[in-house]
């Protein structure tokens, strides 16, 4: 690969020298350039162009990740019911690679059928998780110390560790706190233009924005940045951490 960023290519004579290259006939062949940013109007793409044709794949946006998802699968031979694609990346992340590794996963553990489910996604995705990250906020939200406590418990005896959950509720506060800055704006913004990827939950994440009092929601959130920090840097218990926080959030009115 070579990188068009002035800052990784020491001289543009390094791309020059290449069109040598270009002007050969018995190489046909397909370049891969891999580069932060790169220009157009440099000599070599100028002449790259004239014997070739130059297709630009930039990162994909977050909120075209479904529909990708979805035409890959539909490559593979699978149907997908609605939100399956939503889910999938809600669960999994937003990498390429990852996401694709997964649908292909789904294809075996649905065989030998050809439509894939959300109840798939749940039973095969780890999409436990993440309904457990769903109910803790709720329970977070209605100031229940017992029942969320008990919640991290179970999570904690599932193996996970409060450093993972706490990077999973965070990105959930993320998004009720969207969610709830949308509540003043009316219906002047789609679900799809305030959460992107989530925008198939939006319901779901609007019922539970509306549990947590005014202001509860950034304050809840800038206590999760604040353990975010400490489960790295304190020598205490990364448990006591975690319970500590949910404690504090519950007292919180």
């Amino acid at each position: 690969g070579v990188d068009g960023d002035d800052s990784m290519v020491s001289d543009k004579d390094a791309l020059t020298r290449l069109i040598d290259v270009l002007k050969r006939d018995d190489l046909p062949a397909h370049a891969i350039f891999v580069a932060t940013k790169w220009d157009k109007r440099l000599t070599f793409f100028k002449a790259f162009a004239k014997v070739g044709e130059i297709v630009e794949l930039k990162k994909p946006y977050p909120d075209k990740i479904p529909e990708l998802l979805a035409r890959e699968a539909r490559e593979l031979g699978l149907n997908c019911e609605a939100g399956t694609c939503e889910l999938l990346v809600e669960t999994a992340g937003t990498d390429l690679m990852t996401l694709v590794n997964e649908l292909e996963k789904l294809q075996v553990y649905a065989h030998p059928e050809v439509k894939v489910t959300r109840s798939h996604v749940q039973d095969a995705v780890g999409q436990g998780l993440v309904d457990n990250v769903f109910e803790l906020t709720s329970l977070l939200g209605m100031r229940d110390f017992a029942g969320v406590n008990s919640l991290f418990r179970r999570m904690m005896e599932q193996g996970e560790a409060p450093i993972m959950i706490t990077a999973l509720v965070i990105g959930h506060f993320r998004k009720l706190l969207l969610v709830e800055s949308s509540f003043d704006k009316g219906s002047s913004l789609t679900p799809k233009q305030i959460l992107g990827n989530g925008a198939y939950f939006f319901p779901q994440y609007q019922a539970q924005a509306r549990k947590f009092p005014p202001g509860k929601l950034t304050r809840t959130y800038t206590r999760l940045m604040r353990l975010s920090e400490d489960l790295r840097s304190s020598r205490v218990d990364k448990e006591i951490l975690f319970q500590d926080f949910l404690l504090d959030a519950c007292l919180d009115g």
